[in-house]
């Protein structure tokens, strides 16, 4: 907070720092065209003077020279001001620019504000290399839940890294929107993608406080999530906040949905599971899914799964170990 305030501070007084330079210049610019006006006056006059008196200039004439030479300079003067407002429209401009250029620098790139489509063009890495045996081309569109299967190692989790921005070591592209993943800025990265992996767990500190480590802090939405993850656990002062969350009474299925539901409450356009179902009956796992697919309909949501009894729920399967294409539909399996 104290860093933000004191940014904010220098960002304050160089704007007033600027702005009072711009003032004196253009306070500076009105006093020169007001004597260059003055001056042009005087030396109109004096010519005309010495032109009457000395060389007889019909008087009619320089009552007409004079009111050209008005209608001319105030011309002049409004294309010389013209010019100083572009001038200085073109420094705002310039200025402007280099500061997004910076921004864009220091934040780590692009901010996008939802996620419609993902294109992985060409990747190549070792662990997909050798469950497939070919690059990975695939194309995931908002709305549709994908699943993605293969034995332990063909690199499902590996995958869920690499579209997720985590894992960067690989060939070939991946794109969220036309932009490439490697210039989209952590801050959208943070708060457009979640992702769940299945060697996540409950921190070492109270349940609370694994909340607001991820960013929960409302009490009513901290029951709201227990009770639906974990109906049996009794929400006292002792559960809360005293006992390490890892010495809750908590099943291995109750501790997988706190961990997911926490990561999903922020309601990401890009939701990546790996083994969301793992500890799940399949009555559980199946409502699991629905619940899923339901709630983040306007979502992409990308599941890593062993389990086949589920798949009849996702929109498109991606086989990881499919010699002769890596999608395939998937109907009522």
């Amino acid at each position: 907070v104290h860093s933000f305030v004191n940014l904010l501070k220098v960002r304050c007084i160089k704007d007033e720092y600027f702005r009072k330079k711009i003032d004196e210049e253009s306070f500076k610019w009105g006093e020169l065209t007001k004597v260059n006006g003055f001056l042009s006056i005087v030396f109109l006059f004096i010519s005309s003077l010495l032109a009457v008196r000395f060389l007889g200039f019909p008087i009619h004439h320089l009552i007409a020279l004079m009111l050209v030479n008005g209608r001319l300079s105030s011309i002049v003067i409004s294309l010389i001001n013209r010019s100083y407002q572009v001038k200085l429209q073109s420094y705002h401009f310039s200025q402007a620019s280099e500061q997004i250029y910076k921004n864009f620098k220091e934040e780590g790139g692009v901010e996008i504000s939802s996620i419609d489509e993902i294109k992985v063009e060409q990747l190549k890495k070792s662990e997909l290399m050798r469950s497939i045996g070919t690059s990975v081309n695939l194309d995931f569109k908002r709305g549709n839940m994908y699943a993605l299967i293969g034995p332990s190692g063909s690199g499902k989790t590996t995958l869920l890294k690499v579209i997720a921005g985590v894992d960067r070591d690989y060939s070939g592209n991946v794109k969220f929107n036309d932009y490439s993943v490697d210039d989209i800025s952590d801050y959208s990265m943070g708060n457009r993608v979640a992702l769940s992996l299945s060697s996540d767990s409950l921190m070492k500190c109270s349940l609370r406080e694994n909340f607001a480590l991820s960013g929960i802090y409302d009490i009513a939405l901290i029951r709201y999530i227990c009770e639906k993850c974990c109906p049996n656990l009794e929400l006292n002062s002792e559960n809360l906040d005293i006992l390490d969350a890892d010495l809750l009474p908590l099943s291995s299925g109750e501790r997988q949905r706190l961990v997911i539901n926490m990561k999903l409450h922020k309601g990401a356009d890009l939701i990546l599971l790996d083994e969301p179902t793992s500890f799940l009956s399949k009555k559980d796992s199946i409502e699991f899914i629905d619940d899923l697919k339901d709630r983040y309909r306007n979502s992409i949501i990308i599941v890593s799964t062993h389990c086949e009894h589920i798949l009849s729920r996702f929109d498109r399967c991606i086989d990881l170990e499919n010699k002769s294409g890596i999608k395939r539909l998937v109907v009522n399996i």
